[in-house]
């Protein structure tokens, strides 16, 4: 839903992206982009699955950062490596180029809000993607995690984002 709203500005991967990339590396994912020439995008999104942990990577081609977002806090430097090397293979793959590196910054997201339980992390994940999508400030907090489970709730039975 997050794509249909801005079609032009916003690419996603699926859940298995980022797993799939880790384990098997690029050409295992390299046909989840062919419809789409992502760096034409302004923003990608891609959720991290670390086994029972639901984070969030943000790869904004306007500003030239990828950021990762933890609603525990946790920093995680590999995860951005590996998207910046995923990135610098799809641009030579698919413009038979070198991505020019130079700019871009990796960052662990200090602006994240935190969860305060062990559950909550697929909600942060989820709204962070949201917000994040429309350049909204992330001002949300864990006891707004009732309503925001809700609007999810609304948004998937009616198809469309209440923003």
């Amino acid at each position: 839903m997050i794509v249909d709203r801005d079609p032009t500005n916003i690419h996603t991967f699926d859940t298995l992206f980022y797993s799939k990339l880790l384990a098997h590396g690029y050409q295992s994912v390299s046909r989840g982009s062919r419809k789409k020439d992502i760096f034409a995008c302004k923003k990608m999104f891609s959720p991290i699955h670390l086994g029972n942990h639901w984070c969030l990577i943000c790869v904004n081609f306007i500003e030239k950062t990828i950021k990762y977002y933890d609603s525990l806090g946790n920093k995680n430097t590999d995860c951005l490596n590996i998207i910046f090397d995923y990135l610098k293979q799809e641009y030579k793959n698919k413009k038979n180029e070198t991505f020019d590196s130079s700019g871009w910054q990796i960052i662990n997201s200090e602006d994240c809000p935190k969860q305060k339980n062990g559950y909550d992390c697929g909600v942060f994940t989820c709204v962070n993607a949201e917000y994040l999508s429309r350049d909204a400030k992330l001002d949300f907090v864990q006891d707004d995690m009732p309503k925001l489970r809700i609007r999810i709730c609304y948004e998937i039975l009616n198809n469309r984002l209440c923003f």
